[in-house]
């Protein structure tokens, strides 16, 4: 049935009606109109009667109705409206939970009160028994635009049993589950049967409690997603959130919509949490945000997929609990691709494991991390690929570590490639440890050194094209048709071992003053030079040099060849052209040093 405005009445709120009815006696009161009507209305109820605080009501018409309950707003200057109830069944139909029609009146609140957080005491469970299928809406009335503006219980199940369908629709207000225990799951979407829960319009979710959980697909079989869709919609979660417990979860981000995540504990976000569960979650759109404080982790012990796209971002800027791992004991994946896409956190990416992990930043994606790993233990791996324009990862502290042994565990194969278009920046070093691979093969790689704990690495380095900007190389270097640039730094760029470039490679050397290492480049070797290719001389910082001064850029025990490009006496032009320089590969010094120099500058 339509109501009219003129049929609402003044809203009763349980309390009052029965406040001198003491004591309350629990009954199970069930909707019974066959259509619209007033949740303060006793003859929508069988038995007839407002329900109370001590009652549970459950909604079970059948033949797949769609109606509205009302909650009648009080009128405006007045105290809220309130509506109190001890658990809330939902079995079938869709329902609409809205507030008053009328424009004069306010929004009003709905407590289910009950503090059991049994799966099968809760306070909510929309989908009970097998066969339901049941949606619950939470919704502005027309043409008032009032609702809901809380909603409020201890715990939560959507999807309860084996074959049950529960879906909740939040479009107003904020749906609050409060409880806090830690031996159970405040919120299941999804426990034994389906849950579905969607947020959007700008509403809210909030799971306050410190001991909290929120899982998505509990148990094996069970499917569960949680939707937060469009601007100004958000989802705060003070704890734990398991996106495929043991059965199957999907969380989506898109449109704006924002999740926050934190956790006094150090609790963990996890997806595809035991074995069999599978999780996914993705990020979508620009000011799409997962923002956390606490650890995220990918393929936990199932199979674990964060896709982060078209813009969309997760955040990590709390020190102590910001780690993100990807394939520790399961089966985990990342991919951040798309201009404006981030993975940021202040603490460590660790791709791999004894699990398997792999991380994908992909055409103009950007990651930013503290320390990081990439490791695979036993059958474990670990696999990074950095391709496409703009596509960035930078270590902002501590080492990068690709191949980490563990006493008591076999070593896998852990990799990072670097593709075309892609760029790796480590403010530090890069441990390239046992079984650890280092793929150039196009890009660009800005790394103070790269080598083992101080001395020579254990793993390979496999560069074919792309850009290397290094200070110190602790091995010997091929260059086969790539570009070493050498970075500016106290004492000069040190390769610790022989050079050798092919004929398809160059050497880039940067003049911006008088000072070597700092202001212009030099690259020490410790072993021999074996030239070939081009070398590219190029002035930076508006320096121009005087005729009379002398740059000593390469110093080797013996040089082999010279560049394609310039030859022993003869000049070669800068690359912006401003002018030349004199080359020269001199004979070896009283202590076996060959130096190449530059002099006679000339415009």
């Amino acid at each position: 049935m339509n109501e009219t405005l003129t049929a609402e009445p003044e809203p009763i709120a349980a309390e009052a009606k029965l406040a001198n009815d003491l004591p309350l006696i629990p009954v199970t009161r069930h909707w019974h109109t066959f259509g619209d009507g007033r949740f303060n209305d006793p003859t929508n109820w069988l038995p007839s009667g407002i329900p109370t605080d001590a009652d549970t009501v459950s909604f079970e018409i059948g033949g797949s109705l769609t109606f509205t309950v009302t909650f009648p707003g009080n009128l405006l200057g007045e105290l809220p409206a309130t509506f109190t109830t001890n658990r809330l069944r939902v079995r079938g139909d869709r329902i609409t939970f809205s507030g008053s029609i009328e424009v004069n009146r306010d929004d009003a609140t709905y407590t289910v009160a009950s503090t059991d957080m049994s799966e099968a005491g809760r306070g909510i469970i929309i989908g009970v028994d097998a066969g339901n299928t049941a949606v619950l809406d939470v919704s502005p009335a027309s043409p008032s635009g009032l609702g809901l503006a809380k909603f409020n219980c201890a715990a939560a199940t959507l999807g309860e049993a084996a074959g049950s369908t529960g879906t909740m629709n939040i479009n107003f207000g904020a749906f609050n589950v409060t409880g806090s225990d830690f031996t159970a799951t405040q919120l299941i979407v999804g426990n034994h049967g389906a849950g579905t829960l969607n947020i959007s319009n700008g509403a809210k979710l909030n799971v306050p409690g410190f001991n909290s959980r929120v899982v998505l697909g509990n148990n094996a079989g069970s499917v569960g997603s949680i939707t937060v869709s469009g601007a100004g919609t958000t989802w705060t979660n003070l704890n734990q959130l398991w996106v495929g417990g043991s059965g199957s979860g999907t969380l989506i981000i898109q449109r704006g919509g924002r999740l926050r995540c934190t956790s006094s504990a150090g609790s963990s976000n996890v997806i595809g949490t035991f074995a069999g569960a599978s999780g996914t979650a993705t990020i979508n759109g620009t000011g799409s945000t997962w923002t956390c404080s606490n650890e995220l982790i990918v393929g936990n012990g199932g199979n674990g997929t964060l896709t982060i796209v078209n813009g969309g971002s997760f955040v990590n800027n709390v020190s102590g609990f910001s780690r993100v791992a990807i394939g520790t004991s399961g089966r985990g994946s990342a991919t951040v691709t798309g201009p404006g896409s981030t993975l940021n956190t202040v603490g460590a990416v660790d791709v791999g494991s004894t699990g398997v992990g792999v991380l994908a930043v992909l055409n103009g994606g950007r990651v930013i991390s503290g320390r990081s790993l990439i490791r695979g233990l036993n059958t474990g791996s670990g696999q990074v690929r950095i391709a496409g324009a703009g596509s960035t990862w930078t270590v902002t502290n501590g080492p990068l570590t690709i191949g980490l042994p563990e006493p008591g565990f076999s070593t896998g194969p852990t990799k990072l490639a670097i593709d075309p278009g892609g760029t790796v920046t480590v403010a530090n070093n890069i441990d390239l440890d046992t079984n650890g691979l280092l793929q150039l093969h196009g890009g660009t790689l800005t790394v103070n050194e790269i080598g083992l704990a101080g001395g020579l690495f254990k793993g390979q380095f496999d560069w074919t094209s792309g850009t290397l900007h290094v200070n110190l190389f602790r091995k010997a270097l091929t260059n086969t048709a790539g570009k070493l640039a050498p970075g500016l730094v106290n004492g000069g760029a040190i390769i610790d071992g022989n050079y050798t470039q092919l004929a398809g490679a160059e050497l880039e050397i940067v003049v911006g003053g008088p000072m070597l290492g700092t202001q212009y480049v030099f690259l020490g070797l410790e072993g021999g030079a074996t030239l070939d290719g081009l070398l590219r001389l190029t002035l930076i910082n508006g320096f121009v040099p005087t005729a009379a001064q002398k740059f000593t850029v390469l110093a080797s025990f013996g040089i082999t060849g010279t560049f394609s490009n310039v030859a022993d006496g003869q000049r070669l032009t800068t690359t912006n052209g401003v002018g030349s320089f004199v080359v020269h590969y001199e004979p070896a010094d009283s202590e076996g040093r060959t130096h190449i120099t530059l002099t006679d500058f000339a415009l």
